[in-house]
């Protein structure tokens, strides 16, 4: 089997198109193409192939995880549940989290003190809750007790639960139903 032809797609101009005896065999990423230097004339051997798709493979299993990550902070947890629910290998999911906490993408303490500060700002959530969402999420715990501790003293429980309560009494007022 000799590639015998590769070519830039034309939708995509990341990734090219393979073509071994004048058929198209598969495509991938161009970084792909450069990294292993395949060029027409080439033998396209069985170990070659699993190569070229392997890396293949490993390259959308990051791209993946950096789409997850570009779309919003998240978790080592949710990256690794969201990849499973896409059906990638166990290998390339390990890949994967090891290569966002390479480039410090992925920060489970980063993003717990990211979430904590925006529940309590915009949701007035309690740091109860907080706390026991982030456990539901699968942040370690020793991180979740460890930021939490940073913001005991921002949180005003008491004020934000005055004011939740104030405006559930106004809302009770206002009922049709005798509710007092």
């Amino acid at each position: 089997m000799i590639i015998t032809k590769i070519e830039l797609q034309k939708k995509n101009k990341d990734r090219a198109s393979i073509y071994i005896d004048e058929k198209f065999a598969f495509g991938v990423h161009i970084n792909i193409v450069y990294d292993l230097h395949l060029k027409k004339g080439m033998e396209m051997t069985d170990e070659l192939r699993e190569e070229i798709l392997g890396l293949e493979e490993k390259k959308q299993g990051r791209l993946y995880g950096l789409k997850l990550i570009n779309y919003r902070p998240r978790c080592e947890a949710e990256v690794r549940r969201k990849m499973a629910e896409k059906e990638y290998a166990p290998e390339i999911i390990e890949d994967t989290v090891e290569y966002l906490y390479e480039y410090n993408f992925l920060n489970d303490e980063s993003f717990t003190r990211y979430y904590i500060e925006s529940k309590l700002n915009s949701n007035k959530y309690g740091l109860n809750r907080i706390k026991y969402q982030l456990s539901s999420m699968g942040i370690d715990k020793a991180i979740i007790n460890e930021c939490i501790e940073d913001y005991k003293d921002e949180a005003n429980e008491y004020e934000v639960a005055l004011e939740l309560a104030s405006k559930k009494l106004s809302s009770l007022e206002k009922d049709t139903k005798d509710a007092k």
